[in-house]
C-alpha cells in the first residue's frame, strides 16, 4: 500500500545554501555527540523501519502469496499512514547539521565589552591626556560591533531554516496524527466490522452447504461424516470471529501508537515555537535553549518508537486452515480499503484555509461562529415573499 502522497512535499523557502555537501553530511553523522554516540545513531531505529519497509515492498510485488498475514497487516498501517518517510530522516539530518553552528556564537563576551567600553568613555576625555585610549576603545568597539553584527547575519539564516524545518515537520506530522485518529474512528464501528464478518461467515456456510449438498446427492458422505463438517464448520465461524476481533485490535493499537508518538511531538514542537514566537525580544542564549529542546524532539521522532506487531499466526482446530487464512485476508483487505476510501482520512473537511486546523496554538485568524453571535429576529436577511 503506497503511502498518502499529500504528505511531506517540497518545503518551500528552504534555503539551499545551508545544505551540505553528501561528504559533509556524512562526516557530521559520524562525528560523537557529548555522549560519545554518533549522531548518525539517532536516526537508526527509523532508518531500520524505512528499510524494512521497502524490503516488504520489493518482497509484496515479486511473492505476494508468500507474505505473512501479519506483515501485511503492519506494513499497512505505516503505509496508509504516512509516517515512514525519506523526508524525515533528510529533515531531522538537515536539522542536527545546522543547530550545532549556533552554538558556538558567542554575543556574550563582545556586548559585555561594548557595554564596558561605552561606560569607560563616559568617563575619559577626549581632548587631553586620554585621546589615545578613547581612540584605542572605539575601535575595539567597532570591532565588536561588526562582530556581533556577522553572528547576528548568520543566526539569523540558520534561525530561520530550523524554524522552516520544524513548521515542516510539524505540519506533516499532524496530517498524520489526523489520519491515525481517523482510521481509529472508522475501526471502532462496531456495525462495520460486524457486517463484514457476517457476510463472510455466510460465505463459508454457503460454500460448505453446497458441497455437502452434491456429495450427499451422490452417495459420497455419511450422516456421521456430515455431524464431523457441520462441527468444523462451527469452530471455523468460531475461529474467524476471534480473529476478526484480534485484527481489528492490532490494527487499533498501532494506529493508536502512532497518535500517541506524533501527539506528543507535536505538542512538543507547539510548545517550543509559541514561546519562540513570543519571546519579546532577541534572546539568543534562549533561543538556542529553545532550538535545542527542539532538536530532542526531532531525535525523539526518529529513535524512540515502539511499534510492535500484535497480530497472530493464523492456527485452526479444522482441516480448514486454508478457507480460514483466505477468509482473513479477505476480511483484512475489505477494512483497509474502506479506511483508505473513506472521506475522513483524505483531508481536514475545512476548506477554507484560514481555518483553524488541529489545535494550532499560533492560529490568529477568525473562528466558526458561535450561536450568540448569528443574528437573529429583525437582524436576520428577510426572505423575498416576507
Amino acid at each position: 500500500m503506497s503511502t498518502n502522497e499529500t504528505l511531506f512535499g517540497i518545503r518551500f523557502g528552504s534555503n539551499e545554501e545551508l545544505y551540505p555537501s553528501k561528504a559533509e553530511l556524512r562526516e557530521f553523522l559520524e562525528s560523537p555527540k557529548q555522549d560519545g554516540v554518533s549522531h548518525a545513531k539517532d536516526m537508526e531505529p527509523y532508518q531500520k523501519l524505512l528499510a524494512d519497509y521497502a524490503d516488504f515492498e520489493r518482497r509484496k510485488n515479486v511473492t505476494a502469496e508468500t507474505i505473512d498475514h501479519r506483515e501485511r497487516l503492519f506494513y499497512a498501517v505505516l503505509g496508509h499512514s504516512g509516517f515512514l518517510n525519506q523526508a524525515v530522516i533528510t529533515s531531522v539530518e538537515l536539522y542536527k547539521y545546522n543547530v550545532r553552528f549556533l552554538k558556538p556564537l558567542d554575543f556574550k563576551k563582545p556586548s559585555s565589552f561594548v557595554k564596558a567600553a561605552e561606560e569607560e568613555l563616559h568617563t575619559l576625555d577626549p581632548k587631553k591626556e586620554h585621546s589615545v585610549r578613547v581612540t584605542r576603545l572605539l575601535d575595539m568597539m567597532e570591532d565588536r560591533k561588526a562582530s556581533i553584527e556577522r553572528m547576528t547575519r548568520i543566526w539569523m539564516t540558520i534561525s530561520e531554516e530550523l524554524v522552516s524545518i520544524i513548521d515542516y515537520l510539524r505540519e506533516n506530522l499532524a496530517k498524520i496524527n489526523r489520519i491515525c485518529r481517523m482510521s481509529l474512528d472508522i475501526l471502532g464501528d462496531r456495525n462495520l466490522t460486524e457486517n463484514e464478518e457476517a457476510r463472510l461467515a455466510a460465505e463459508i456456510k454457503t460454500q460448505f452447504k453446497d458441497q455437502m449438498k452434491d456429495a450427499l446427492h451422490r452417495g459420497e458422505i455419511t450422516r456421521q461424516q456430515l455431524e464431523t463438517v457441520q462441527n468444523d464448520v462451527a469452530t471455523l465461524l468460531s475461529e474467524l470471529s476471534a480473529y476478526v476481533k484480534k485484527d481489528v485490535d492490532a490494527l487499533k493499537r498501532l494506529y493508536q501508537t502512532l497518535v500517541d508518538h506524533t501527539g506528543s511531538i507535536v505538542a512538543s514542537l507547539d510548545a517550543l515555537m509559541k514561546e519562540y514566537r513570543g519571546m519579546p525580544s532577541r534572546v539568543f542564549e534562549k533561543e538556542l535553549e529553545l532550538f535545542l529542546h527542539a532538536e530532542n524532539a526531532l531525535v525523539s521522532l526518529v529513535s524512540d518508537i515502539r511499534l510492535d506487531l500484535h497480530a497472530s499466526v493464523t492456527k485452526s482446530g479444522t482441516p480448514y486452515l486454508g478457507i480460514l487464512a483466505e477468509k482473513r485476508t479477505i476480511l483484512f483487505d475489505d477494512l483497509f480499503e474502506k479506511i483508505r476510501r473513506d472521506r475522513r482520512t483524505v483531508s481536514d473537511r475545512r476548506i477554507a484555509s484560514e481555518r483553524r486546523k488541529f489545535r494550532d496554538p499560533e492560529y490568529s485568524g477568525p473562528e466558526r461562529r458561535s450561536g450568540k453571535d448569528r443574528r437573529s429576529g429583525a437582524g436576520r436577511r428577510k426572505q423575498p415573499d416576507q
